[in-house]
């Protein structure tokens, strides 16, 4: 396992402040908010080091935090979360609140064409066979109109801003206000400022401005999700939670809540899971108040092993069910006629060209965003035999960048609301980061895959099996891409080669493809409901 995972894990036991450790001090509601924001002392920023670009000495990064101090920092912290969130309520609206037996908690980043590619199936199917209700999470980047389209569109719809109101506002302002107080308390301890040893060097003041924006804005937030889950649990009573983002602070407030009030939670797969901060859990991190899910629905075999082997996951609780968005890849695999679909795209197919996609993420500074981009479109410039085909992701913010850069470039083309497994099924070829799930969901459509491991990027770690199995094409420079392209569109022996190894790899990884992925968890959730199944062995 990786020594900066380690470092973290063997930190949150130190005794930083009265004989006690981190998350023993942040205990809130029988759970440990320390595990809701323990991943965001390694997520890469632009603004201050993570503990890894200290391990690693990544020099010019921590002198560029040193000179801007921590203004921008400063700034994120005290930009109005409370303010963004009564906004959002009043551009999205709401539904009427009903009782119901299941609450499914889903994110608009999943919704494309207006429909949620994740989890709108099992929406659609457990809404024809018992009461639900679907809460939706955090629209910031559309500020609030994807959730809006949902509630017109379903009855059961509804925004999590709803829940809050003035009872709940009260409750969350003083709980921050409490914790705000510890943590100014714990800033003047000498067991606590001691406790940051990296490389045999006392990294406090490098990490301080990143242990202000995780212990001051960031518990906020936990307090925030878990506040207003539990007042949608309150009123809507369902008897079973789903949820499908466990690894980030949304998915872990949502199981806290839903276990505070006695519901179960089934959580479904969203990813991939390897050895990161949001996965790597103990049976003792789970004594210490790690929320975890009574039953966890799996892609495969892989991700069986790999929970199991992390200790804080019970075998008997872990459902093998296959890859969800497998049931639209399956059709996608069936439809003969989608390259009428597209006239560009498909007037591009007709001349003969190679069209090559490109996935873009969401959480990259625009500045490294652009930089990747830029060589990316410069490498196709002049390159008749192919064209460039840019999907943003649904939350993207830096598409208008985008436009600008390719303006004028004829073989480069971007197309902002297309469905990505449409776009990948229109695609010869996809360019996407070594640690996405959109690579498995090309690898399952039969693609050839190019994974970008970009320098740009701090601690970015690609995704292992991707690595091992050979079925990905590896980039660690951009400007080798088109070379590697080149190479691997004259080489037919080449090309069946990866064929093989993606094969593998796709059994190895997802149970099975079948269309029914699905109904599977649908049931499930269903058979859970009627036997009320409550792992009780996580409350101990």
């Amino acid at each position: 396992m990786d020594k900066v995972i380690i470092w973290v894990k063997q930190f949150s036991k130190k005794k930083v402040y009265y004989h006690k450790d981190i998350a023993e001090l942040f205990k809130y509601d029988n759970i440990s908010l320390w595990w809701l924001v323990e991943p965001w002392l390694d997520r890469d920023s632009k603004y201050f080091p993570s503990v890894s670009d200290i391990f690693y000495k990544r020099n010019e990064k921590i002198k560029k935090t040193e000179e801007i101090k921590h203004r921008l920092g400063t700034l994120l912290m005290n930009y109005s979360f409370d303010l963004k969130t009564r906004l959002r309520k009043r551009t999205i609206g709401r539904n009427n609140i009903y009782p119901c037996n299941i609450l499914v908690t889903t994110h608009p980043s999943f919704l494309q064409s207006g429909r949620n590619v994740r989890i709108g199936s099992i929406i659609d199917d457990l809404n024809k066979q018992t009461e639900i209700n679907v809460l939706y999470y955090d629209d910031l980047a559309s500020f609030g109109l994807k959730t809006r389209e949902q509630r017109k569109r379903y009855t059961f719809v509804n925004p999590i801003e709803l829940f809050y109101d003035y009872e709940t506002t009260k409750i969350i302002q003083q709980q921050r206000k409490k914790f705000l107080s510890l943590y100014n308390r714990m800033m003047k301890s000498i067991d606590f400022t001691s406790a940051f040893i990296i490389n045999n060097e006392n990294a406090y003041h490098l990490l301080k401005d990143r242990l202000d924006f995780v212990l001051k804005k960031m518990i906020g937030e936990a307090i925030f999700y878990i506040e207003t889950t539990k007042k949608a649990i309150k009123l809507m009573k369902p008897k079973l939670v789903i949820q499908m983002s466990g690894s980030t602070l949304q998915g872990k407030a949502i199981t806290a809540a839903a276990h505070s009030l006695n519901v179960p939670v089934l959580e479904i797969q969203e990813g991939l899971i390897d050895d990161t901060l949001y996965y790597v859990h103990s049976k003792e991190d789970v004594l210490r108040g790690c929320p975890m899910p009574d039953k966890i629905a799996v892609y495969g075999e892989f991700t069986k092993k790999k929970l199991i082997g992390y200790d804080g996951y019970d075998e008997k609780n872990i459902e093998i069910v296959g890859q969800p968005n497998t049931d639209f890849l399956f059709r996608k695999i069936e439809d003969k006629n989608i390259e009428n679909r597209d006239p560009d795209i498909y007037l591009l197919k007709l001349s003969g060209k190679k069209i090559v996609l490109y996935a873009t993420v969401a959480d990259l500074t625009k500045e490294v965003a652009l930089s990747i981009l830029s060589r990316i479109v410069n490498s196709f410039k002049d390159k008749k035999e192919f064209a460039l085909f840019i999907k943003p992701h649904p939350r993207d913010s830096y598409i208008s960048e985008y436009v600008k850069m390719i303006r004028g470039v004829d073989n480069v083309f971007i197309k902002k609301e297309f469905n990505i497994y449409d776009a990948i099924t229109l695609s010869d070829y996809v360019v996407a980061f070594s640690n996405c799930t959109v690579i498995l969901e090309a690898l399952i459509l039969n693609k050839t895959v190019m994974g970008l491991i970009p320098k740009e990027i701090n601690n970015f770690l690609p995704f292992k099996p991707y690595v091992d199995s050979g079925a990905v094409l590896l980039i660690d420079n951009i400007d080798n891409l088109m070379t590697i392209l080149e190479d691997v569109n004259n080489n037919i022996n080449l090309q069946k080669k990866l064929k093989e190894k993606r094969n593998l790899f796709v059994k190895d990884q997802v149970y099975k493809i079948d269309g029914k992925v699905n109904e599977r968890i649908s049931d499930l959730a269903l058979d859970m409901l009627k036997h009320k199944y409550y792992n009780k062995t996580i409350k101990t």
